[in-house]
């Protein structure tokens, strides 16, 4: 399912909010704030049927942050099997913010 997903899946839904699955915790919800295509990061070998590397990035209150690790995305839209076994980051904010955590997954 994953090699599957494209920007274009997550884009109609920013601004959503996501849940992010942690095995040994309370799972996290935030939202959904980009969905971000890197068009110059496919490889120029790779073919038209070949997806075109993208970022989320989400915020979440920061009560709760976890550290850099592999977990499992739920959200209406990806149905059942949720996204799961994904490298989550935390990442620095644009502008600073003493409220908000964000987190990016890259999808290469």
């Amino acid at each position: 399912m994953l090699d599957k997903l494209s920007a274009a899946d997550f884009s109609q839904h920013i601004g959503d909010t996501y849940t992010l699955v942690i095995h040994d915790g309370p799972d996290i919800e935030f939202e959904l704030e980009e969905a971000l295509e890197h068009d110059k990061c496919k490889n120029p070998n790779s073919g038209n049927d070949v997806r075109i590397p993208f970022s989320l990035t989400f915020k979440g209150k920061n009560e709760y942050t976890i550290d850099t690790g592999i977990y499992d995305l739920r959200h209406q839209s990806l149905g059942a099997d949720d996204a799961q076994g994904l490298l989550v980051t935390r990442v620095l904010p644009r502008e600073p913010s003493e409220n908000s955590a964000y987190y990016q997954i890259i999808f290469a």
